[in-house]
């Protein structure tokens, strides 16, 4: 499926125009902050799926206001997907199938899923465009390109998780309870919970870039491959952790400096205005909670006390 959805946001919180292809659906919605058009992203068909190509572009105009919500995640898996999920035999058998549903999501085909973002002077943007989840056998690639006014405002946030959650045990039909891969991703409007999920291939693939510029200039410009399960294990990349939570706040009013919560958890400063904050964990919420810490320590630091 090749799919292109379009939104162009003037000032006054006004849609201008609106062009939508499933499963990247948009719907204007109420309950934003006066002058800001809410929009939220509805998943109207399932994706993306292996040999998907799936565009979201969002403009704001000159001194406009919005905010993008999502009503569930984007789930991501590939032909051999399905074979990954299966629990049938023994834990030990249930491995090696998982594992051989990896090697085979090597030659499967993945799929594309961008998100684009222009916001003009003295325009303003809020994103959390809904979890990616990558299930078993899924492979992905995504990429954000946010081009900003040299007095443009963004706050994105994103969340990736490698992997369906693993299940509470339950009993087995005509046996002792076992475990096993979840079925399904999250609740609409929820997020991903749960542990660690299995290693290998099986786990899910991506392939994450950043593109940011300011004015014409570079401020971000990141590829992070995870494509290779001995990369996502290196202890310089992820360290195995199977959930990977971002934010990019950038503006007049943000005060950016590094901060190093914890070694899975820190702010990058970017520019004088730009910060980037990324957290690891095995458990979404852990991620979320500790994403939006920082974010929330950042926007609460007034931008007379900016670091050098």
């Amino acid at each position: 499926m090749i799919a292109r959805s379009r939104a162009v946001i003037a000032a006054g919180g006004k849609l201008a125009e609106l062009a939508c292809q499933p499963p990247l659906t948009l719907r204007q919605v109420a309950g934003g902050e006066a002058g800001t058009c809410a929009l939220c992203l509805v998943g109207t068909a399932a994706g993306p799926l292996a040999g998907d190509d799936l565009e979201l572009e969002l403009v704001v105009g000159p001194g406009a206001r919005a905010c993008l919500t999502a009503a569930g995640a984007h789930i991501a898996q590939g032909r051999a997907g399905r074979e990954a999920e299966r629990e049938a035999g023994p834990d030990a058998e249930r491995e090696a199938e998982r594992e051989a549903a990896g090697r085979e999501a090597e030659r499967d085909c993945g799929s594309s899923l961008r998100f684009a973002a222009v916001v003009a002077a003295g325009g303003a943007l809020r994103a959390d465009p809904g979890p990616l989840i990558v299930r078993p056998g899924g492979r992905v690639d995504t990429a954000t390109r946010i081009d900003l006014a040299a007095d443009a405002a963004v706050d994105w946030r994103e969340l990736v998780v490698l992997g369906a959650a693993p299940t509470v045990d339950r009993p087995a039909r005509g046996g002792p309870a076992r475990g096993g891969p979840a079925r399904g991703g999250t609740a609409r409007g929820g997020t991903a919970r749960g542990g660690a999920g299995g290693g290998g291939s099986a786990r899910g693939a991506a392939r994450l870039r950043w593109d940011v510029t300011r004015d014409g200039r570079a401020v971000l410009r990141q590829a992070v491959d995870l494509m290779c399960g001995d990369a996502r294990r290196w202890a310089g990349m992820t360290g195995g952790r199977r959930v990977l939570a971002s934010a990019l706040l950038a503006g007049p009013t943000v005060a950016a400096r590094t901060i190093v919560a914890t070694p899975e958890a820190v702010a990058q400063e970017l520019a004088a205005d730009a910060v980037l904050v990324t957290v690891l964990a095995d458990d979404a919420a852990a991620a979320l909670a500790q994403r939006d810490d920082l974010c929330a320590r950042l926007l609460s630091q007034p931008v007379s006390r900016r670091s050098a």
